[in-house]
C-alpha cells in the first residue's frame, strides 16, 4: 500500500502540473497528514492555495484553518478571515461561520 500511494503522489504530481485542482488539493492533504509524503504544512498551504484559486472551495476552507492555527508558524487572523470568506463566497456554511467567528474574536481583542 505505500509503494501504491507513492504512486498516487506521482501522478497528482504530474497532474497538478497540468493545472488540475482536485490533484493540487489532494497533494495538500497528503503533506498536510504526512500520508506517503513528509508531513510539510508550508507545502501543503501551497497546494491548497493553488487549488483553491482554482476553484476548489475546500482547499480554501483548508488554507483557513492553516492560517488559524500554528501550522505555519504564528496564526494568521487576517489571512485565515480571507480564505475563510473566500471559500464562504461559494455559499459553503462551515467558512463563513468560521470567518466570522474570527472577526469577532479579532474585534474583541483590539477593544482590549
Amino acid at each position: 500500500a505505500p509503494a501504491d500511494a507513492r504512486a498516487a503522489a506521482a501522478h497528482y504530481e504530474q497532474a497538478a502540473l497540468l493545472g488540475h485542482a482536485q490533484a493540487m488539493y489532494n497533494l495538500g492533504l497528503m503533506y498536510v497528514e504526512g500520508r506517503s509524503l513528509p508531513r510539510n504544512q508550508t507545502r501543503a498551504a501551497a497546494y491548497f492555495k493553488r487549488a483553491a484559486n482554482a476553484g476548489m472551495v475546500q482547499a480554501a476552507y483548508n488554507l483557513g484553518v492553516l492560517y488559524e492555527g500554528d501550522a505555519l508558524g504564528k496564526p494568521d487572523i487576517d489571512s485565515a478571515i480571507e480564505w475563510y470568506e473566500a471559500a464562504a463566497g461559494e455559499a459553503h456554511r462551515e467558512p463563513a461561520v468560521a470567518a466570522r467567528r474570527l472577526n469577532r474574536q479579532r474585534s474583541q481583542s483590539a477593544k482590549q
